[in-house]
Formats: structure tokens, sequence, C-alpha cells
């Protein structure tokens, strides 16, 4: 990929092509006005868009440099003498995106957008530069879609000639005694960054002096949130020539005994050592790009793992707050082989900063760093934090509570006294615990809880969504059926309707008492009183799946969809042609409708019903209970009518065996070739028994916030796909 821009000859053919007096326009200028500019200076641009009224739509997604769409396309002539100094960071670097739709509509008064320059070219040698934007942010009112633009209409801009001179001390130590002039001043840490201090923050980023780099240095770390970010790009971006101040610069602060060692700081580093890379391109294939990615991590590892191992020997000269969060950066960025005596004296500095830490660190290292500090120790402060009355403070790892995880581990070097205390917990009205807490508990049922569970079950507000799930679930979970006729009572005494409630009510009641649940749906006309997906995460039964293949003969659509949702987790290919034939009655249904206007308002029953075509294309196509063969994709493909469904097939059948494992509290869950997303183990087993024996998976990528936690999840992946004689090609990383 290069550089951004691919130069082209800035002379006749740059020109826009004669437009009509109705065509958008699309103008840039330097903020202030000014055309010369020092080395090292920022450089605002204005882009100004104008076009006749309720004509053209224009997308307002202002990134900068983080674009994920494509949406401005920067040409700098001549080619020498600049350089996109950061594409090796944004083509390696996984960002988020984006945020509501920003969009607009053109008119006569100007749209515009405020950019820098130097985000996308750093100018190295003096001289003078032409420059120009393609823009494809605009498209015919009606034709945009989110974030990237459909039918974009490629707008040219005109040219802008800016004159670089060489930087004078003089100007840079004025221009960064002012940056730290503003930085210092007392400011809000939260909302948005005031644009005077916006502006400071940026200048101090470009400038690249040698008194500069230091200090961006000194602001890589986590509680410099607003500058944290500026000063990694600030580091990455500087010349090759200076990156060495910058790595002496950020040396210095390893050994410090204040400063605290942030992921961004390490992660940084090895940038600044890497040059000369490929890059992926978006006309490369996957494999290609695929190909490009691993060897830049191949480079990147043994750098991150010295970087690693430097601060680990430094770690235990450091003090206060620096020391336990520098702790915490070399636990999240584990390298796959540190020297036991960096992880022992690791292990050793958590355990002893542990109660220091924030709720939400001590909750994160119990989840996904319990390897590296788990010691009996920590039995007091874990039993201490499982007592602890529950609160809206209390934090969350992947949505299992500190409390929780704390028992969890407790009940490792204690069973009995973390059972006494679980026990205390939930044996009352008001249970302190989930079910999917202490789902590790080897009983199989609680009876001298039920009564307690079951009347408080019906005594609360249908409304309470937590108190209901909490209350139902344990019932589902440790009840023996004791309780059925009274829950039952209560579903007849309600109507059939206990809001929140319904669904694990009617879940206890398939459970343990399936033909009290088979009389309840033939009551209610044959339809279940409770959303048959939803309930199945509690329990499965021939019932419910009886009770959704009848649900794909209602007239109702979003009824036909739950059944769908429903269908399509369940582990059983006897429902594969119950699906296809309604799936063929659907399509045919559909096909006898008028074909509608694209400027027509669809009504809403209709786009309900067209959207059952998507549905049922996932159904049969990324099932639980089987792998599509060449016939069924042939049939689907030959019914799918909607264009959005015949995407959805194309998309679901293209040859991927890609494998992906991602952890988020108390829930694993499986990717299998973008297609099947599984959400326990045992459906991952069953799912890989449908693949013919010696089949060969590739790792696909995950990111965690945690590396290290991920690689030991990846690395599970090996033995269970051998045990079924399956292989994955790409070894975890």
């Amino acid at each position: 990929m290069g550089k951004l821009a691919i130069a082209i000859a800035l002379c006749g053919s740059a020109l826009l092509h004669a437009q009509s007096p109705a065509s958008p326009a699309f103008r840039i200028a330097t903020a202030t006005g000014k055309t010369t500019f020092f080395l090292g200076e920022r450089i605002p641009m204005v882009l100004s868009f104008t076009g006749p009224a309720d004509t053209y739509d224009i997308s307002l997604f202002n990134f900068g440099r983080l674009d994920p769409f494509g949406l401005d396309t920067f040409e700098i002539m001549p080619v020498d003498g600049w350089s996109d100094s950061l594409a090796a960071y944004f083509a390696f670097t996984p960002f988020g995106c984006c945020g509501a739709k920003q969009s607009g509509t053109l008119s006569a008064k100007p749209t515009t957008l405020n950019v820098n320059l130097n985000e996308w070219a750093r100018f190295d040698e003096p001289g003078t530069y032409t420059v120009s934007i393609v823009s494809h942010r605009v498209t015919l009112v009606g034709h945009g879609q989110y974030g990237r633009r459909s039918d974009p209409i490629n707008l040219r801009s005109n040219l802008l000639q800016l004159h670089i001179v060489a930087a004078t001390a003089e100007w840079q130590r004025t221009t960064l005694k002012s940056a730290l002039h503003v930085l210092g001043l007392p400011h809000k840490t939260d909302g948005e960054t005031p644009p005077e201090r916006r502006a400071a923050i940026e200048d101090l980023r470009y400038l690249a002096s040698a008194e500069a780099i230091p200090v961006l240095a000194m602001n890589l770390r986590d509680d410099r949130l607003d500058l944290k970010e500026d000063a990694v790009r600030g580091l990455i971006g500087l010349p090759r020539f200076k990156r060495d101040a910058a790595l002496a610069a950020m040396n210095h602060l390893i050994d410090d005994p204040t400063f605290p060692v942030s992921a961004d700081f390490l992660k940084a580093m090895p940038f600044l050592e890497l040059e000369n890379e490929r890059l992926p391109d978006r006309d490369m294939s996957r494999e290609e790009i695929e190909a490009v990615v691993t060897a830049h991590e191949t480079k990147v590892e043994p750098i991150a793992t010295a970087t690693w191992e430097r601060v680990a020997q430094a770690l235990p000269r450091k003090i206060g707050l620096a020391r336990a969060v520098t702790a915490q950066t070399l636990v999240t960025l584990t390298p796959e082989n540190p020297s036991p005596t960096a992880t022992a004296q690791l292990g050793a500095i958590l355990r002893e900063s542990f109660p220091a830490l924030s709720p939400y660190d001590k909750a994160r290292l119990l989840s996904d760093s319990w390897d590296t500090i788990r010691s009996r120790t920590l039995v007091p402060q874990l039993s201490a934090l499982a007592k602890t009355p529950p609160s809206e403070l209390d934090s969350t790892v992947g949505f299992i509570s500190l409390r929780a995880i704390a028992f969890e581990r407790w009940y490792e070097f204690e069973p009995e006294n973390a059972t006494r205390e679980i026990l205390r917990q939930i044996g009352s009205a008001t249970p302190t615990l989930t079910a999917s807490d202490i789902d590790y508990l080897p009983d199989p049922s609680l009876p001298q809880f039920e009564m307690l569970w079951a009347n408080a079950f019906n005594a609360a507000d249908p409304d309470d969504f937590s108190g209901c799930d909490r209350l139902g679930a344990l019932l589902v979970r440790f009840g023996t059926g004791a309780a059925a006729q009274q829950i039952a009572a209560k579903f007849r005494s309600h109507g059939y309707s206990l809001g929140n409630c319904t669904i694990p009510a009617f879940a206890y009641l398939v459970k343990f008492d399936p033909q009290t649940a088979k009389g309840l749906i033939a009551k209610a006309n044959g339809h279940p009183p409770a959303n048959l997906a939803e309930v199945s995460k509690f329990v499965q039964s021939p019932l419910l799946t009886e009770a959704a293949l009848t649900e794909l003969d209602d007239p109702r659509p979003d009824v036909v969809s739950d059944a769908l949702r429903y269908l399509g987790r369940l582990d059983d290919e006897a429902v594969r042609q119950a699906v296809l034939d309604h799936y063929l009655k659907w399509a045919e249904r559909w096909s006898a409708k008028p074909a509608k206007h694209p400027d027509d308002e669809e009504p809403f029953e209709e786009r309900e019903e067209r959207s059952l075509g998507i549905q049922f294309v996932h159904a049969l196509l990324a099932s639980q209970g089987w792998i599509a063969d060449a016939a069924l994709i042939a049939t689907v493909q030959q019914h799918c009518l909607d264009k959005d469904a015949c995407d959805q097939v194309e998309h679901l059948t293209k040859p991927d065996l890609t494998v992906r494992v991602s952890h988020w509290g108390r829930e694993t869950t499986y990717d299998v070739g973008n297609v099947y997303m599984i959400p326990t183990l045992k459906l991952f087993e069953a799912k890989l028994d449908q693949y013919p024996k010696g089949t060969t998976f590739t790792l696909g990528r995950a990111s965690s916030e945690s590396p290290a936690a991920q690689r030991k999840l990846e690395a599970s992946l090996v033995p269970i796909l051998e045990k079924h004689g399956m292989k994955l090609g790409s070894q975890p990383r």
C-alpha cells in the first residue's frame, strides 16, 4: 500500500472535467489562508462542499486518518520529500468503528470539514508541494449507506500549493513552550477536549524536535487520556533518524521508578524499530493479506518480547502507582514464552498490589490472569470479596462480577467454606448470585430453597427483569419440580402473561412438568406462552422443537422469526426438511406479490414478511444441526428472490474453514467459517463432527483485552480438534 496517495500527473488531467451548474463542487484551503509552513508545523485544512439544495447527500464522518471507509484520498506532488509515516501503524493496529451515522445534505451554503494534512503526510524536505484531494463522500440523495457511500460521486478538489521551509530552532522552542503552557492550564478531564487544548496537543505531536520527543514519551501513560494516542502517533510518525532519540527517551522512562508503563507504551516500541514493511492492500486476496499480517507479527514478536522482559526487569524498582500499573500492563501483554523468573516475580508483585487495585482491575486479573497470580495466600482476600455486599459499583469483566469470580477462585482452594457462603447468599428471597455465577457447583439440585424461590418468584413484579431472571434461573438450574403446580397456577391466574417472568417460568415447567407446559401451549391455541429462542437458553426439550415447528405455520412474521431463531440453534438435523418446506412456501407466497417500486414506502407488515427470507436462509445455511450440502445451497439460492436474501446466501456459502474462539466472563464462544456462531463447547464439538475427518482448520483472529489469555484460549483448540480427528493448520500465536 505504501503511500496512501497515488501520485498523478497534476497538469491538465488534474483539472475538473466540465460540470453542469447542478453539479456539486469541492474546494480545499488552509484554515488560516497561509501557504508557507515549517517542517513539523501543523497544517490545518478546510474541506468545503457545495451543491444544489436537496440533491446531494454527504457523509460527515470525520475520523481524521482513522478512516475505515476511505472517504478522502490525498494526492501530493512531487512524490519525493514526504512520506506516509503512519501507514504501518494504521495497517496493523485494529481500531473500533464507528458511532452514530453522520450525514448531511449539500446546499449553496458550504458544508465544511476540518482536517490536518499532517495525518496523511509528513514533509521531510523543504520544497514546494501541490496537494489535491479526491472525495468519495457525496452521493445523490437516497443513495447513501452507513459509512461507505454507494454510487459515490468522486469529486476532485482544486490544487493547493504549499511551501515547506526548514524549521528554525527559535520557532521550535516557541511552539513547544506555547503548547506546554496550554497543556498545563486547568481543564476538564471529561467531555470533549477544548479546541485550544486540542490544537496544542497536535502542535506537540507533529513538532518532532529534540526537545519535544521526550515530552511525547512522557505522555504515553493511561492517566493522560487526551494526550496518549497523539503521543503514540507522534513517536511512531517520527523520521527514521529521530527514532533512536525516541527509544532512548522511552528506555529512560522504563527505568524511572515513578513512571507507569502503559500497554500503548509497550505496543509503540516495535513500530519505532521496524521499517520498510510490506503493507496490506485492498486489491490483495484474503490469503495475501493474512500472509502480510503474519510477516509483520513475526518481526514484531521478538522485539515485543525483549521489551516486555526489559520492563519486567525494571518492575521491582517501580514504586507506588507506577509499580501497580506497570504490573497490570505486563500481565495483560505477557508474551508467549516469558522467562520463568519474570513470570514468578510478576505474580508476586501482582499479589502484593492486589488489595490496592480497582474493582475492575481485580476482576480482570482473577478472570484473565489467574494462572499468573494463583496462590493460596489470596484466599483471605478472595473470601472477603465474595462476602462483600453487592452494589452498583461491583465491577464486571465480560458480564461476570468481581464477587462471582472471587467466589469461583475461592472455591478452588476451599470448596466447603465457599459453598457454605454461596448457600447463605442464595438461600433467600433476594439471592445475590445468579445461576451462571455458580454453575461449577456439583449439586444437581437444592430442594431446601425451591419453595422459597418459587414464592419470591410468584410475588415478583413482572416488570422486574433482574429479579425474575435471577430467581427463575436458579429454579431451573437447582430445582426439582416441586413448585411446578404453583408456577402453573401463576400462569393461569395471570392470563398467561407474566411480563419478564414468563420465560424462566415456562422454562421451569418445560424441564420439570412437560405435560403442564404442553397443556399451557394447547390452551393458548397452540402457541407457547414465551419466546422459544429465549426459553432455550434455560432448557432444551423435544416439546420446544414441536412447538417451533408448529409456529412455522403461523401467519405472523414475528412468530415465525422466533421459531427460526430457535431451530437454527438446535443440534437436530431432523428439522432440516421442515424448515426447507416452509422456506419454499414463503418463496412461493412472496413471488406472487407485485414487484415493489423503489420509491414506494413498504408497509411494516410486508417489510417483516420480506425479512423472513434472510432468516430462512440463515436457518438453512448456518444451522447448528447440519452443514449445507450442494443440493440444499442450490435450492436456497434458486428461491432467495430478495437481493438481501441472495446476498446472504453468497456470504454464507463462501468456502471458509476458519475457526475463532473468544471469551467474555464465563462465556466462551466459537466462530466456525464466519458462518456458525456457537455458544458452548458441547455444541462446538457437535459441529466439528459434521465435518469430514482430517479437515484442517485455520486459526482466525479474535481480539482480546488480554493477548496472553487469548493465546491460551486459542491453544486449547488444538486438543479439541485432534479429539475429533481434525487439525489446526495455523498454530495459535
